[in-house]
């Protein structure tokens, strides 16, 4: 009995001792904090389903896939996109179903 009160107890010192570097590493890691832009696109595609989508072309001729909540846009219609640019160089776009009323 005392050896497995012993090794619990271990056991459990270490997954604090785990825990406790895991919170101070992801406390001091840097944060950036991404840059946000608004672009115009226009709706080349509408998947409906349980998750609608839209294929927007945006002004620089991309294209992207999004995830549509709500009422989706009809086709061929102008929507403002949100761009978030990372500093590690990703982009990420979100529909901004607030201020499109192009």
């Amino acid at each position: 009995m005392f050896v497995t009160n012993y090794l619990r107890n271990r056991g459990v010192f270490v997954l604090i001792i785990l825990m406790l570097s895991l919170l101070t590493a992801w406390l001091i890691s840097p944060r950036s904090t991404p840059e946000i832009h608004h672009v115009q696109g226009t709706v080349i595609e509408v998947t409906s389903g349980d998750l609608p989508t839209l294929l927007v072309q945006l002004e620089n001729g991309q294209q992207t896939r999004i995830l549509a909540t709500g009422t989706p846009p009809t086709l061929n219609s102008q929507i403002q996109l949100i761009e978030k640019r990372y500093a590690n160089g990703e982009i990420r776009y979100h529909y901004n179903k607030t201020n499109n009323a192009l």
